[in-house]
């Protein structure tokens, strides 16, 4: 290939797709050496640049989408345990989605801390995870330790009252 020029499928191959380095330049026919100069070249970045601001201007679609979606399964009755932690799952995601951020009154607004941010509200916006990393953090292991009724008291619907189902017991095995 004499001429090196970014095609709709090579880029989709760059940005989208998880191919290896030296299958896209086998696939289309490059050298590593233009594989570069087409990575940094002004018409690459300005088609990333593109991309960021479509996926910015789509993130409330998916927002939206993804609410609506966790406010339909919030609202389902539970036929079982697993459905029943799946719909509090719901419910607690929907809730912090959904939830206004207020400032901290303990906290002057102009000062800055060195306390890190809180985690944002879970996120399933992002069409293309691949140059878009997640930021947030999965919640952490539950804490099995708990009794099942301290447990039972923790699982509420989304007005914050209890549920009736308790989970099942723990069945722990001696070592």
């Amino acid at each position: 290939m004499t001429h090196t020029q970014l095609t709709t499928e090579l880029v989709h191959d760059l940005v989208v797709e998880p191919i290896p380095t030296l299958d896209i330049c086998a696939k289309h026919e490059l050298n590593l050496t233009q594989l570069r100069q087409l990575l940094e070249s002004e018409e690459f970045a300005a088609i990333i640049t593109e991309l960021e601001t479509i996926d910015r201007l789509r993130t409330p679609i998916f927002r939206r989408r993804a609410t609506s979606t966790l406010e339909a399964i919030m609202l389902q009755q539970p036929t079982g345990p697993t459905h029943a932690e799946t719909v509090r799952k719901a419910a607690a995601f929907y809730l912090r989605s959904t939830a206004p951020i207020e400032p901290n009154p303990t906290e002057p607004e102009n000062e800055t801390t060195s306390q890190p941010e809180p985690d944002p509200a879970p996120s399933i916006d992002d069409p293309h995870p691949a140059h878009n990393p997640p930021t947030h953090r999965a919640p952490p292991p539950p804490d099995h330790t708990a009794t099942a009724d301290a447990h039972a008291n923790t699982i509420r619907n989304a007005a914050g009252q209890p549920t009736s189902h308790h989970p099942p017991p723990t069945r722990r095995q001696s070592a």
